[in-house]
């Protein structure tokens, strides 16, 4: 199942209603976000300019400053490079994974505290190694917490009419407003969650939260990129206009989850 049970403590309506998804094809996700060490090999090798890391360090932390369209460019030259077809994952997928066979608010139990990962409470100020927390069942870590990461889904308001295939779901509206992107995960910068707004909570958990298109640090935003075998917390938008990523503040807390 989907999203969060209405009764669950702290609940937001974009987290439902619960849906059954069923995924019918293998696929494989990266076992951590995408480091600076992977990132920026792909800068050198594009001539591009590497993101900023805000002086906490690079190697083996998760890349952080990266937008959704970095994150796709990023994909496609990891495609190139090894033959293999990369995507981001789809929400469901994500989410799929990040529970790993559970259905508490967690993939360790209904509770957090910051020996299971880098969030608000843990008063870390910035993002850690990647695989410094425990993993989940399936062996993925970070999966709570640390980066946000963009997946592959287009933003909607709730679940109501959701694909029921494991597949992404994009806005297919002709209003005027910007396309936003889903996010999932939580970050190093906000609290577990709990009775509170939204932009405060659902850092780290499975199901997640809903937080503005904007007024966020790019140092939160990563990715997970998934890869289909046939040859991947919290919940929230980011703002892409003209088909670029403009977020302010969300993209230092987040980065990119391969599948």
């Amino acid at each position: 199942m989907m999203g969060s049970p209405e009764g669950e403590e702290g609940r937001f309506d974009d987290e439902g209603p619960q849906h059954r998804v069923t995924i019918g094809q293998r696929f494989a996700i990266g076992r951590y976000p995408v480091t600076f060490d992977e990132y920026d090999r792909f800068c050198e090798a594009k001539q591009g300019e590497k993101p900023a890391d805000e002086g906490w360090g690079r190697g083996r932390r998760p890349v952080i400053n990266v937008s959704w369209q970095d994150a796709q460019a990023y994909i496609a030259w990891l495609s190139q490079e090894t033959g293999r077809t990369y995507r981001l994952p789809s929400e469901a997928e994500w989410e799929y994974v990040c529970r790993a066979g559970t259905a508490t608010r967690y993939s360790f139990g209904d509770a957090i505290t910051p020996y299971n990962a880098n969030y608000g409470d843990s008063e870390l100020e910035c993002t850690s190694e990647v695989g410094a927390y425990s993993a989940n069942a399936w062996g993925l870590h970070d999966m709570h917490g640390n980066v946000w990461e963009w997946v592959d889904d287009d933003w909607h308001e709730n679940y109501r009419d959701a694909p029921s295939d494991g597949s992404a779901w994009k806005y297919t509206g002709k209003g005027p407003e910007p396309r936003l992107c889903v996010l999932r995960g939580g970050s190093w910068g906000k609290l577990s969650r709990g009775p509170g707004p939204p932009a405060a909570v659902g850092a780290a958990q499975a199901a997640g939260t809903t937080m503005s298109g904007s007024g966020w640090p790019e140092h939160f935003l990563n990715s997970r990129p998934l890869t289909s075998l046939l040859l991947g917390s919290g919940r929230s938008p980011g703002r892409c206009v003209g088909g670029k990523e403009v977020m302010t503040e969300a993209t230092k807390q987040s980065g990119i989850a391969l599948g």
